[in-house]
């Protein structure tokens, strides 16, 4: 999945045949998933507690930790992750943890090794979905997983090194889970900024999932890494009911995807003020009828947006503007 990459080689992308995927089926759209899960390291990350103290902290950083990077083995970066945090675990916070793995809420796919100091450049894409997500599932953070594969078909194209990861809006039996899901994804960019000087991120959520990567990007813009930000892409973010933390970067480029109140269903997005902040009203944008599930294309709501073929090409675009900026 990484290729090099020299510096300052554009991206030239054909928009509307990536578009003429995005409307593809269901099926494909399955496809895509099993295929992306195949390919990744599947975790619950309270099943990471390995010597049982009820905390995942540094206690944690020992050859007994599985592999939570992609690399296919466990090392310093591994134990960079969990020095970072300190979750506490919910009395039943191992339950189902085993050869089923628990309730996956933590994603990465293969990260091999490349080379910074030849000036290549690597796209981290970061998706977290809204709700309830088990990654394990096809029909859970279905839209945002597949936008961003489809954002990765582009960029392989265009042999520019990419890597896949996402974390659940909320973690599985852990204490203050939506803030627990924050500081494990921060803590696990920021290791992974560290090792791969020449990694940027790009991140996309949806409903709560947005509040959730809006918090990760502040959390990294405070540690002093907003220049490894690519994009922060909202689509129709929700802070209602959301526990985790509610706060926007103050540099970091943010596109915010939104429904307005016309569009119907109980929960639509909202502008967002700042000047990082470049507010998109998707009003009218199409979308597959029954989101992951199918259907044809009707105007969104805030159950499909992410499945938009609109929001998709925007995506696209603004990601391909981004990097050869930053390149």
């Amino acid at each position: 999945m990484w290729q090099q990459l020299p510096l300052g080689i554009p991206l030239p992308i054909c928009l509307a045949a990536v578009l003429f995927l995005a409307c593809g089926s269901q099926p494909e759209q399955e496809a895509t998933l099993e295929e992306l899960i195949e390919q990744s390291d599947m975790h619950q990350v309270a099943c990471l507690d390995v010597n049982g103290d009820g905390r995942i902290n540094e206690g944690d950083a020992t050859e007994h930790l599985p592999d939570i990077t992609g690399n296919d083995e466990t090392d310093g970066v591994d134990h960079a992750v969990v020095r970072r945090v300190d979750i506490a675990l919910l009395d039943e916070g191992l339950e189902g943890c085993g050869e089923d793995g628990g309730i996956i809420d933590w994603q990465v796919a293969d990260t091999p090794e490349i080379d910074c100091a030849t000036g290549s450049q690597a796209v981290l894409l970061f998706p977290v979905g809204g709700g309830e997500v088990n990654l394990s599932d096809l029909d859970e953070a279905a839209g945002v997983r597949w936008m961003f594969e489809k954002v990765g078909d582009m960029l392989e194209e265009q042999d520019v090194p990419y890597q896949f990861a996402t974390v659940a809006p909320a973690l599985n039996g852990v204490d203050n889970f939506q803030l627990a899901a924050e500081n494990w994804a921060t803590s696990y960019l920021e290791a992974q900024f560290e090792h791969q000087p020449c990694l940027r991120v790009a991140m996309l959520g949806h409903s709560h999932g947005g509040a959730t990567v809006t918090a990760i990007a502040s959390n990294l813009e405070a540690d002093g890494f907003a220049d490894k930000v690519l994009n922060v892409f909202l689509i129709d973010r929700v802070v209602d009911g959301y526990t985790g933390t509610d706060v926007l970067p103050e540099t970091v480029p943010i596109v915010n995807f939104f429904l307005d109140e016309s569009s119907g269903g109980f929960f639509h997005g909202a502008p967002i003020d700042g000047p990082n902040v470049e507010n998109v009203e998707m009003t009218g944008a199409l979308a597959p009828e029954h989101g992951q599930d199918g259907g044809e294309l009707v105007p969104a709501i805030h159950t499909n947006i992410d499945n938009s073929p609109d929001v998709l090409d925007e995506i696209l675009r603004r990601v391909e503007e981004a990097f050869a900026v930053q390149s």
